[in-house]
């Protein structure tokens, strides 16, 4: 290890002067300001109490800070690479506010940065190390930017951190990420800790699979770059869509499909009981049910579900008389209609108690992002349709567009109708199942309301000429 600016000593003695030091300091005024409070005249005399008590407070939190400093570089130096200290913000800006403590910090992030899939964890200990040195080393009344976005491919989070101090001095930028580096000789210097901050930080963001480099020139700026993380649902879904967009032009079983207009015929036309599978691949089918039904299960659904929705979306096709591409059609929105919670958070899908507005916010997404999935693969495209409007209401208050009655897309109606039966006759997490009967009474409550009034007649005909299949 090459030695301390201003030093010449060994590794072993400059880490244990330094330590000796920085130990020595805050330990021998606590020390000594414990003995002043065995004077009586100390303790009866208010003001001088309370100023002791507090430089006492601060030489104490000196040694907290120097065993966190410690700690982190125990964590990051070990297999470990930063152990989890708690539940992370997951969101950018909500980790800049953290460490930032109140003082002022410029703010440049991209939406997609802000929420970026990456390791919190480490990154929370890059971005603490970076913060703590930039505040520490920057110009008094000086600027403390933080961007963010994403960039290369894949794509990778790109976050600089940049201050208006001194330059760091050429001699020590090649070694700045070593332990112990100081820029002043420790017995005189300025600035206290240990110098392990920039060493912790390059080696959580090392760990996370990422770098973290010192720009050249000036103003100081350090760039962290991570890599993106997915859900391995979200990568079955990325390779779904490849997979689709690859073998529809060798004819894969997708079919022709179309968005539907009205239904063709009345509801109630008699129905055998009987429901087909749409015409679409097997193999494909499989695959495009396993996806869901994986999805399902992670939001505290059965991977039953996904089965259910296209039973009753293929029975209430059958009823309403709908053309053979329109139940194709039908028949992958039911499947899929439900895909675009791979992009909601865990903590919100498994919840048992009431969403909060932004909670509510990301999970109101899930029609978004499951049509964005899908829209992709020009023989989808309606299918991405179904997916979008599935949360719609008949009378307009639904999301995401607020489109009203027959604005809906009709195989959207279908899977919505579907969707709440099988949804009101399942065991959730947070709630009991109702019977069949009170479910179809629900149905009947909510038609005109939420529901289509022809699509809620067509299902509850359905369960009663079936006995509530």
């Amino acid at each position: 290890m090459p030695p301390i600016v201003g030093e010449a000593a060994a590794p072993y003695e400059v880490y244990t002067s330094l330590l000796s030091h920085e130990l020595r300091t805050p330990v021998t005024t606590i020390v000594g300001y414990l003995a002043l409070l065995d004077d009586e005249r100390v303790l009866t005399d208010t003001d001088t109490l309370r100023r002791y008590l507090g430089i006492i407070r601060g030489r104490a939190a000196d040694l907290a800070r120097l065993v966190s400093e410690l700690t982190a570089f125990d964590e990051v130096s070990t297999s470990r690479g930063g152990a989890a200290r708690g539940r992370a913000p997951a969101s950018l800006p909500a980790l800049v506010e953290q460490f930032a403590g109140g003082l002022p910090v410029t703010l440049e992030v991209t939406p997609e940065a802000a929420s970026a899939p990456v390791d919190y964890e480490r990154l929370s200990l890059v971005l603490e190390q970076l913060l703590d040195n930039a505040f520490r080393h920057g110009a008094v009344g000086g600027e403390v930017r933080v961007s963010a976005r994403l960039a290369g491919e894949p794509p990778r989070l790109v976050l600089r951190v940049i201050n208006d101090g001194d330059p760091i001095p050429d001699e020590l930028r090649p070694v700045i990420f070593q332990p112990f580096r100081q820029a002043e000789p420790f017995a005189t210097r300025r600035m206290r800790g240990l110098g392990l901050g920039l060493a912790v930080a390059r080696r959580a963001a090392e760990a996370a699979g990422g770098s973290l480099i010192l720009e050249p020139g000036s103003p100081t700026c350090f760039r962290l770059e991570l890599p993106l993380r997915e859900d391995p649902l979200a990568q079955q879904a990325r390779a779904l869509r490849a997979l689709l967009a690859a073998v529809q032009p060798a004819g894969a079983g997708l079919p022709a499909v179309e968005t539907g207009g009205q239904a063709r015929g009345s509801p109630g036309v008699p129905w055998d009981g009987t429901v087909e599978t749409g015409g679409t691949q097997p193999a494909l089918l499989r695959m495009l049910m396993a996806v869901a039904g994986a999805v399902e299960v992670r939001a505290g659904y059965p991977a039953e579900h996904v089965e259910r929705v296209r039973q009753y979306s293929l029975a209430l096709a059958a009823r309403l008389q709908l053309s053979e591409s329109q139940r194709h059609t039908l028949e992958l929105g039911a499947i899929l209609h439900d895909i675009g919670l791979i992009g909601v958070s865990d903590a919100i899908l498994t919840s048992t108690g009431p969403l909060g507005p932004d909670e509510r916010r990301e999970l109101r997404r899930h029609p978004e992002i499951g049509s964005a999935l899908l829209r992709d693969v020009a023989a989808l495209a309606p299918v991405a349709e179904v997916i979008l409007a599935h949360h719609e209401r008949w009378d307009g208050q639904g999301y995401p567009r607020g489109l009203a009655g027959e604005q809906i897309p009709l195989l959207a109606r279908i899977v919505a109708v579907a969707d709440a039966y099988d949804t009101m006759t399942t065991d959730r997490p947070d709630r009991g199942r109702l019977s069949p009967e009170m479910a179809a009474a629900e149905l009947e409550r909510s038609a005109g309301a939420q529901f289509d009034p022809a699509v809620v007649t067509a299902l509850l005909r359905h369960l009663r000429d079936t006995g509530g299949r």
